[in-house]
């Protein structure tokens, strides 16, 4: 809390002091009574300053308001509004005359020849400045040079290790393959039942048709349903899912028939 209210004091009074009005009217207020500044500093008693102001300064009513407030506060609006006026044009007639000196140097060290001193410093700087290009240059070329170099070793690399992600990405899919071909007979003759039944076959009716053992039924089941083989519905009227063969289920039981005529056919 303190802290706080110290620091709002310390703003506060940074903003007054700083503010020009406060600084003009010190200034016209020190200049209008520099004596009672003279005598403050002076090695004269105490009593002898109080008595010395009384008598000689501020001896009326009349002089400590004109010279203690009235005349420092007409030099203050002064220099706040009347001042700035001519200094604008001053400060601007002084910055012109200024350019126009500049521009008298320029033109005078332009039309002065340079000595044989200047001239050997002046070919030595540009001659530094031209080698030191060049060998940047150099620099600079040698570098890129180098990162070829190095980009055509990591070509190779990189196309191999390309080719080698791309095989490791075929093989689950190729082994995929070949797993989701492979059913045993269980499954084939489970495959059968639901791709001749023409309006679809009940889940209930092809698990109880499908021997004494429930859970290899139903693991059959999804087998055949996790290889998109059969495709299980919800029907209302049966209250149980219908089962229906999809395409790839069926072209399944093409080549499997296929696969099965040609292995029994006589060589």
């Amino acid at each position: 809390m303190l802290d706080d209210l110290a620091k709002t004091v310390k703003a506060q009074l940074y903003e007054r002091a700083s503010s020009p009005l406060l600084g003009a009217f010190a200034i016209s207020w020190i200049a209008w009574n520099y004596r009672f500044v003279l005598v403050l500093l002076s090695s004269m008693p105490a009593a002898e300053k109080f008595t010395f102001i009384d008598a000689n300064i501020f001896n009326s009513y009349q002089a400590i308001f004109l010279r203690g407030t009235l005349y420092p506060l007409f030099t203050t609006l002064a220099l706040i509004f009347i001042y700035p006026i001519p200094a604008k044009f001053v400060y601007e007639y002084w910055r012109r005359r200024q350019r126009d000196l500049k521009e008298i140097q320029q033109r005078i060290d332009d039309e002065t020849p340079l000595t044989r001193e200047e001239a050997r410093e002046l070919r030595h700087e540009t001659l530094k400045a031209r080698l030191e290009f060049e060998q940047e240059l150099e620099h600079r070329s040698a570098e890129i040079t180098r990162l070829k170099e190095t980009i055509k070793e990591l070509q190779p690399r990189e196309k191999e290790e390309v080719n080698r992600t791309k095989k490791q990405a075929k093989l689950p899919s190729q082994k995929s393959t070949e797993t989701s071909t492979e059913l045993d007979d269980n499954q084939v003759e489970m495959l059968k039942k639901v791709a001749n039944s023409a309006t679809g076959l009940a889940q209930k009716g092809l698990i109880a048709s499908s021997g004494n053992d429930k859970i290899l039924a139903e693991y059959n089941l999804g087998e055949l349903e996790a290889r998109s083989y059969v495709s299980r519905n919800y029907s209302s009227n049966s209250q149980d899912y219908v089962l229906t063969a999809t395409h790839p289920g069926r072209a399944y039981l093409v080549n499997h028939a296929r696969g099965s005529n040609k292995s029994q056919t006589p060589t």
